[in-house]
């Protein structure tokens, strides 16, 4: 089953192909083959320095990805649990403070998105508040606030009467 692609991923393939269309109606290529940054920026419609930032977190994330996997594949062991467990504490073991960095200032980075993000979202969010409290008081405002603390009182009551006939029983 293929998998389904956002929006976006789609939007890029259709600029990816507008692109090798225009390459293909001037029978060359419109810019030079060896810039490739250049030419996947005018492809997909982002910027050379998106192009550059994706491409070293792309190279970063498969490099220490790829590094743990050929740590583990190196030391092929039993399915036993001691076994797996010795092995993946030698593997985080080997992790040099080097590696452990360069995560850490990847996790940094995405947080930073993140927080960025959720500060535009705070003020999209902040529109739908309704306020409960405020300074003006109508009469329906005190007649619900009396049917609330007759409601509460009532309650009360019946918790109060339920407890003393356990008690008593």
């Amino acid at each position: 089953m293929p998998k389904p692609f956002k929006n976006s991923a789609r939007e890029i393939v259709l600029k990816v192909r507008a692109f090798c269309e225009r390459e293909k109606a001037n029978q060359a290529p419109l810019i030079r083959l060896d810039q490739v940054r250049a030419r996947v920026a005018a492809m997909t419609g982002m910027s050379e320095k998106t192009v550059s930032r994706i491409t070293k977190e792309g190279e970063v994330a498969a490099s220490t990805s790829q590094k743990l996997k050929s740590r583990v594949a190196s030391n092929n062991v039993s399915q036993e649990a001691g076994n797996i467990v010795k092995l993946t504490e030698e593997a985080f073991s080997s992790i040099t403070p080097q590696d452990w960095q360069k995560q850490c200032e990847h996790i940094n980075h995405l947080e930073d998105k993140f927080y960025e993000r959720d500060g535009c979202m705070d003020n999209i969010t902040d529109k739908f508040i309704i306020e409960l409290g405020n300074d003006s008081s109508t009469d329906s405002d005190t007649s619900n606030d009396a049917y609330a603390s007759d409601s509460l009182e009532s309650f009360l009551s019946t918790i109060i009467t339920v407890s003393k006939n356990e008690i008593n029983k």
